[in-house]
């Protein structure tokens, strides 16, 4: 499908013509680099090879590399075989790939060159694909499509299109490549998405509740309701809509939801949608609330679709098209496997009945002859009822909870294992129950159910086996639990042999036995063949009555991606142009932007490098400004001797090559002084090496901020001595640069001022004396601003400190004014009056110029 004489192909890549503008959006050089050398190095380029699992090693490899990126459009893959696909914003190719396995006729449109390269290797198997490098509010083929895919790029329109309203523009534009009976497809987050209620970051700027304060930035991402969205979608052209939900969002989806299943069609969609929650990555952040349990709320009240986290929307220009199958309510995916085993199920209602229809997504694919367990795929009727698993997550996010509570929920579940094991010994059950677990068994009318019971093996296995498994992903599916009464065992085996003891089965050697046959049954499904379950702590919320450090000014959470803004400072101390603006995601390993400055902003005497618009932690390596020649102009790291010029950012040393930076809320900036040195025109090379912290990084910094927070509620009392010590002490374990002893400098800065009444009264001849302790103090004032603000946690109690001293020397001033020594005397008391109004060090410069120039022409007596 060639395109027309607008594109040639270059490589794999079809271009424009001409010179093209620049596209920044990025994962970082690090990421983009390592993916287009793994898909360059792919032998099998099919959504199933297992060789993509090999490589996730982070949240921006799992993104593009996870086989669950094609769940969110498998729905469709029967209506889009065949048809004339257009995807605007093809990224890395995670859905062209899927596209182009579909059977469809694919152009992928990519505005980065590079990433459009990751997507034409990955799919360079495919004949159907086209793939060009062009921004989407300018490709121009001069066709009409049956579909336009647009996942995860109608929120960015603000951001890289301009107009008063881009995305407006952008729709109206793809509204106009459409055939009339064409079909836009529109994966989004959902800004009231109930993760955003709870407190997680908004997904685009990292900062909690932007989406719920709608405070957006103008020239910026943003995301919408469900009104908001489809409003848009009518005003820009599309006439008909139609919302599914994907669970837990469109990224990874494990659960797509029709809109007439959320509407009285679909009973028991709790059992469905509570165990697919949001789980928030380790320190992204802890909910404010369990979401287990606000779910049914929403349900309940008709509200699951619009307080969903992202929305999945079919568009049409004029009727509705069905894509879907007669009756389908919603799709569920098990990817997280061994591709063999794979698999979709369908509720589909068929006429007073409900099905569940069960496939493998890769048919062609075999699981080996020898494996312990064989997969069951054959279609069910959907039961109404309530997962037993449902009760036990009631018990464990209520605070107080008891393993006397957790035994008495388990126990009619261990009676109806047991009504099902072999008669003989009343120990062993058959092996066609092998999956039978809290997650597959309802309750109704105090009657249990089994359901997919997927996994069967032709051996007998151990009733106490079944137990332990099933307790065990009781316990591993809640990301965080309500704390339970004291003395409670807080990991997963020790709780589930408690259990045991209490059902009075013997725990002896049982989580032995549980590891040793879940490894012989399921390493063969699992796509860790060494497969074994480990035992896990769980994760608590806060009691009640804490509350959560990191609200406010400062926020402990590391940061996963960066909006970085470039603001350029002339020698009128004026901006020079534009700012310049970066988005970067962060990996463990490190990313280095790199940004080209050219012509009147080169001349900067300054440039302002603001990293972030929310706060957050992230490591800093290096800066480096370079000529086009590679002519070094300004550069920092960890080991530089002059420090960092940074404002609302506290660096803190993480290791011998890297800073820590807590970004406080505000404008967390680093600033970079400039040489006078450059002529207009001149061209430099920026290159920024961050990365994202790591969790023992995160921990170690939580303890010591919360430390200092007490410090700081330490520091309003009238005595100032008590929080002096108690902030030396926070600061020397906080950072290595404060082994100097702060207790004895602040002691001196202390005496120094007690005595200036005994100074300034003995006689004027000490001058010069106070002069140079004056300048002692000075030092000693600039060696702490320099090494505790610049370099360590100390900097956020700065100015309560220099407020404490300031206060002191105004007191002593007072005071001595006030005397009827200095009363008595013309020359004392104007000099301190002097002082009061110019300040000490000022004073005693003048006044020293005067004797100087003068001499002493009275003695004090």
């Amino acid at each position: 499908m060639p395109l027309n004489d607008n594109y040639t192909k270059s490589g794999r890549v079809y271009q424009r013509a001409g010179k093209q503008e620049e596209f920044t959006y990025s994962d970082g050089d690090h990421t983009e680099e390592a993916l287009l050398k793994i898909v360059q190095e792919a032998d099998d380029l099919s959504i199933a090879s297992l060789y993509w699992h090999r490589h996730v090693k982070d949240w921006p490899t799992q993104y593009h590399l996870s086989p669950k990126r094609a769940d969110l459009l498998r729905p469709f893959r029967k209506a889009l075989a065949g048809k004339k696909v257009l995807e605007l914003g093809a990224g890395c190719g995670a859905i062209t790939r899927f596209l182009g396995e579909a059977g469809a006729r694919v152009t992928a449109v990519e505005g980065s060159l590079r990433r459009a390269t990751i997507t034409a290797e990955r799919t360079r198997d495919l004949p159907d694909v086209n793939v060009v490098c062009d921004l989407i509010d300018q490709f121009d083929a001069g066709e009409q499509y049956d579909f336009v895919i647009l996942v995860g790029v109608l929120e960015y329109s603000h951001l890289f299109i301009e107009g008063d309203q881009p995305d407006h523009l952008l729709l109206s534009r793809i509204r106009r490549m459409l055939l009339p009976s064409g079909t836009l497809l529109v994966a989004i987050e959902n800004k009231l998405g109930l993760k955003y209620w709870a407190g997680a970051p908004e997904d685009h700027v990292g900062k909690p509740f932007v989406g719920l304060e709608n405070s957006y930035e103008q020239k910026g991402p943003r995301t919408y309701g469900k009104k908001e969205l489809t409003a848009l979608l009518h005003s820009s052209g599309f006439i008909s809509t139609n919302f599914s939900y994907p669970f837990p969002d469109y990224k990874l989806p494990s659960i797509i939801l029709r809109d007439s299943a959320l509407h009285g069609e679909l009973n028991g969609i709790e059992n469905i949608l509570v165990p697919a929650i949001e789980r928030p990555a380790s320190g992204a952040y802890v909910p404010g609330f369990a979401m287990e349990r606000v779910m049914h709320a929403l349900v309940s009240n008709e509200l699951t679709g619009d307080l969903a986290n992202s929305f999945l929307v079919t568009a049409w220009p004029d009727k509705i098209t069905e894509l879907h199958a007669e009756g389908a309510l919603a799709y569920i995916y098990s990817s997280g496997r061994r591709p063999e085993f794979r698999k979709e199920n369908v509720i589909i209602k068929e006429g007073s009945q409900l099905i569940v229809h069960r496939s493998r997504i890769n048919e062609t694919l075999k699981p080996e002859a020898e494996n312990a367990i064989t997969q069951h795929i054959e279609p069910e009727i959907y039961h109404e009822g309530k997962m037993v698993f449902l009760e036990f997550l009631d018990i464990i996010t209520r605070e107080g909870w008891t393993i006397e509570r957790l035994s008495k929920w388990c126990r009619p579940f261990f009676a109806f294992l047991r009504s099902l094991s072999i008669a003989e010994d009343g120990n062993n059950i058959g092996g066609k129950y092998l999956d039978l677990t809290p997650l597959n068994v309802l309750v109704n009318n105090n009657k249990y159910i089994a359901f997919d019971q997927e996994w069967h093996t032709l051996e007998t296995v151990p009733l106490r086996f079944i137990l332990f498994r099933g307790l065990y992903f009781c316990f591993a599916r809640p990301v965080y639990v309500k704390p339970p009464a004291t003395g409670t065992p807080l990991n997963a085996f020790q709780l589930i042999e408690a259990i045991l003891g209490q059902l009075g089965v013997d725990s002896n050697d049982a989580a032995e036995e549980f590891q040793r046959l879940e490894h012989k049954y399921f390493s063969a499904v699992s796509l860790s063949g060494s497969y074994t379950p480990p035992d896990f702590p769980l994760k608590l919320f806060p009691a009640s009555g804490t509350e959560n450090i990191g609200s406010g000014d400062i926020s402990l959470h590391p940061l996963q991606q960066l909006s970085i803004a470039l603001n350029f400072i002339g020698n009128d101390d004026r901006h020079i142009g534009s700012s310049i603006h970066r988005g970067v995601s962060l990996s463990a390993t490190g990313e280095k932007l790199r940004i080209t400055i050219r012509g009147e902003q080169a001349k900067s005497k300054q440039i302002r490098l603001k990293l972030s618009d929310v706060p957050g932690i992230v490591r800093f390596y290096s800066y480096e400004i370079t000529s086009p020649d590679a002519e070094r102009i300004a550069y920092a790291d960890v080991s530089s001797p002059v420090p960092l010029k940074t404002s609302d950012i506290i660096p803190i040393e993480g290791g011998n090559d890297h800073f820590v930076f807590i970004m406080l809320a505000g404008a967390p900036t680093l600033m970079i002084d400039l040489p006078p040195v450059i002529d207009k025109g001149d061209e430099l090379h920026l290159s920024l090496h961050v990365a994202a912290a790591d969790a023992g990084e995160t921990e170690i910094i939580t303890r010591d901020v919360r430390n200092l927070l007490l410090a700081d509620s330490v520091l309003t009392p009238a005595d100032h001595g008590n929080a002096r010590n108690h902030l030396a002490s926070v600061v020397n374990r906080i950072s290595h640069h404060a082994r100097a002893d702060l207790e004895v400098k602040m002691s001196e800065i202390n005496q120094r001022l007690a005595a200036m009444e005994h100074f300034m009264s003995d006689h004027l001849n000490q001058v010069q004396q106070l002069t140079d302790d004056n300048h002692q103090l000075q030092q000693n004032v600039e060696w702490y601003r320099n090494t505790y603000e610049n370099r360590s946690l100390a900097g956020v109690a700065k100015t309560k400190v220099k407020d404490s001293v300031k206060n002191i020397y105004t007191r002593s001033l007072n005071a001595l004014v006030g005397t009827s020594f200095v009363q008595k005397r013309y020359a004392v008391k104007h000099l301190l009056e002097y002082a009061q109004r110019n300040g000490l060090g000022n004073s005693l410069r003048d006044l020293k110029q005067v004797v100087d120039k003068h001499g002493v022409a009275t003695t004090v007596k």
